[in-house]
């Protein structure tokens, strides 16, 4: 489809290697579910976590979260 929408444009389309896709998905999956207090993963490259308890309920812990994670 995206070829097809971009016929008219000089696009370039890389082959997808999806096992290679799916096991770095699952290596970063692993590593949200340890931050999580719940955990919803809902496609291969998209979850849903739930921080509250981690984050004590505080809004400015829970920001402090994704760039803990940026560093590991």
């Amino acid at each position: 489809m995206a070829k097809r929408k971009l016929a008219e444009v000089n696009a370039v389309f890389l082959p997808v290697d999806r096992s290679f896709y799916e096991e770095t998905s699952n290596n970063i999956m692993s590593i949200l579910r340890h931050y999580a207090d719940s955990f919803e993963k809902v496609g291969i490259d998209e979850a849903y976590l739930d921080v509250t308890e981690g984050a004590n309920g505080s809004f400015k812990e829970a920001k402090r979260l994704p760039k803990e994670l940026w560093v590991k």
